[in-house]
């Protein structure tokens, strides 16, 4: 069920990022627009003072302005897709570290109190935050849950030997997904 979780989350932040894309396209297009239009009034004026020179020095100096759009036009379009992948990175952290305002963050703890006695069985030790240890205790009665007040959301699965450790933090679990997220927004920019 973590994984549906997840996946609502990934279909959620594609609709938001598709808005954000959009509104990063029309700006960036506006100042691809304004780039060119200097530049072909700057291509115009050159053709006109330089006519005496010939073709091949005009047509050589229009050839170095069309590389130059061509050059901002991808340090546009760079920057464009940095910073698209940079808000969808800020608003998906911010989507899974806020799951405990959902009403499925029950749910969530569940899957995660699940995974964790799958992988360590039932002798676990369960740190949470203050606001999430009813929630806990209701869900694992038998578990020895200690409050830990730098843990804002999520949990920590530590079997009573201390060796084994399952790190379900909301952000922590954001961490480990961020690199997965970037390379999959980037591969989705159109």
């Amino acid at each position: 069920m973590i994984f549906m979780s997840l996946e609502n989350i990934l279909n959620e932040i594609d609709r938001s990022r598709e808005e954000q894309i959009k509104k990063i396209n029309d700006y960036y297009d506006q100042k691809i627009n304004e780039i060119k239009a200097t530049c072909n009034t700057k291509i115009k004026h050159l053709e006109e003072d330089f006519a005496i020179k010939g073709k091949n020095d005009t047509r050589s100096i229009i050839g170095q302005y069309e590389d130059r759009i061509k050059i901002q036009t991808k340090q546009i379009i760079d920057s464009r897709k940095r910073d698209i992948i940079k808000n969808a990175l800020e608003e998906s952290r911010s989507h899974i570290t806020s799951l405990n305002k959902s009403s499925k963050y029950r749910e969530l703890l569940q899957n995660m109190i699940d995974t964790a006695i799958t992988k360590f069985g039932n002798d676990l030790i369960i740190h949470c935050s203050e606001n999430d240890e009813e929630k806990i205790k209701s869900i694992l009665t038998s578990a020895n849950i200690i409050v830990d007040k730098n843990i804002k959301s999520g949990l920590i699965a530590v079997t009573k030997d201390g060796k084994k450790m399952i790190d379900f933090r909301l952000n922590s679990i954001f961490d480990s997904i961020s690199d997965e997220l970037s390379l999959y927004f980037y591969e989705n920019i159109k």
